[in-house]
């Protein structure tokens, strides 16, 4: 539950770098609570983690595409700092790390993982994207 909410105090300190109006910071950082939740349970389930990490994404998306339908503001503002918490910083050091230290195997290995992660990421927005679409009737979600 901490780690929840470091990921939502990770994503309001996005929120304020990337300029979310002050009204929508809380639900910004609630998205981004809410793709961790969703990543770590997935993961406690024993889901693959970069199958987890899709959902994730997958929720994510949902969650800024209703916000920003709610509110009539722009769904960058909730998927931007949403999506932060499950940039796979952590392991894209790690596989830098190895490699510079001359652990070549576990390096690639390591790169491998970051980019099946990030690909995972873009494949939960884009689908989280389509299945609110779908949902709309079709609608372009703008302000």
């Amino acid at each position: 539950m901490l780690k929840v909410l470091w990921a939502a105090i990770a994503s309001a300190l996005f929120g304020i770098l990337f300029a979310v109006p002050r009204r929508w910071l809380f639900t910004a950082a609630a998205g981004g609570g809410l793709g961790w939740a969703s990543y770590t349970w997935l993961t406690t389930i024993h889901l693959n983690g970069i199958v987890a990490m899709f959902l994730a994404a997958v929720m994510v998306t949902l969650f800024s595409q209703t916000a920003a339908r709610l509110g009539k503001v722009p769904v960058p503002i909730f998927l931007v700092p949403g999506v932060v918490p499950l940039v796979p910083g952590a392991s894209a050091y790690e596989a830098m790390f190895n490699l510079v230290h001359g652990q070549t195997a576990a390096g690639l290995a390591k790169t491998v993982e970051t980019l099946l992660l990030g690909l995972a990421i873009a494949g939960g927005l884009a689908l989280g994207a389509a299945l609110f679409r779908a949902r709309t009737g079709g609608k372009a979600n703008v302000a």
